[in-house]
């Protein structure tokens, strides 16, 4: 595989895989959601217009399941792609 590939590959997971650690070490202490809450500008937002309850149930509901479907499906789509690009280059379907 060309260098280039691989190295869009390398970040493109990188990042997917910085996504999925972040939303995990946020889910891993009540503390840290609080903290996110009153600190971040979505967080803000989301306790201007619906209140901390509200918010912090919606977190935990939405935000927390979302953060850790999104990567890895990012992760698997990437894994599916450098497999289908791996094939066609060493069919000989596709050069570089």
């Amino acid at each position: 595989m060309p260098w280039f590939i691989n190295a869009f590959f390398a970040i493109y997971i990188g990042f997917a895989l910085f996504l999925l650690l972040r939303t995990l070490w946020l889910a891993s202490s009540s503390e840290r959601i609080d903290t996110y809450l009153r600190e971040s500008k979505k967080g803000q937002k989301w306790l201007e217009q619906y209140g901390y309850d509200k918010s912090l149930a919606m977190f935990k509901k939405i935000g927390i399941p979302v953060g850790i479907i999104a990567p890895i499906l990012f992760i698997g789509v990437g894994i599916g792609m450098y497999m289908l690009i791996y094939q066609a280059i060493s069919s000989g379907q596709a050069q570089f």
